[in-house]
């Protein structure tokens, strides 16, 4: 998958894109199901908290799982992949380093609202709202 101008753009004026199908259907079951496990195994942990930052929150519910690394060796090896090599290289250049990896996943209806206008906007709207965050730097 190659990067559009307006992509790229949009990252380098919003440090994010969206890239719909990036992954493809066999990729994306495989990532769910992934995801999945994490659920099973409970090594996704609730972050919501009661609006001040600090109270665990009861009603909401906002599950993260950092690092990704050693705990699976499907995300482990997303970053490496041709495709995402390539976006990369696209967005920030080469060579580059990754610095995190941690997972979010938001359930409709019990998903605590952020500052992120777009994770509260989409949470309204979708059944189950996950992505995976890659953050990256210029070597």
């Amino acid at each position: 998958m190659t990067l559009t101008a307006q992509q790229i753009q949009q990252f380098r004026q919003h440090g994010f894109t969206i890239a719909p199908d990036f992954f493809d259907a066999r990729e994306v079951k495989a990532l769910q199901a992934e995801l999945g496990r994490f659920m099973r195994e409970g090594l996704l942990y609730n972050v919501a908290t009661d609006g001040d930052g600090k109270t665990a929150s009861k009603t909401n519910v906002n599950l993260q799982i950092c690092p990704i690394w050693s705990k699976s060796r499907l995300f482990r090896a997303v970053p490496f992949a041709k495709k995402s090599i390539a976006a990369i290289t696209a967005l920030i250049g080469e060579p580059a380093l990754q610095q995190l990896d941690q997972i979010f996943l938001k359930p409709a209806g019990s998903g605590a609202p952020t500052k992120d206008r777009k994770s509260t906007r989409l949470n309204s709207s979708h059944t189950v709202i996950s992505y995976a965050v890659f953050c990256l730097k210029k070597k």
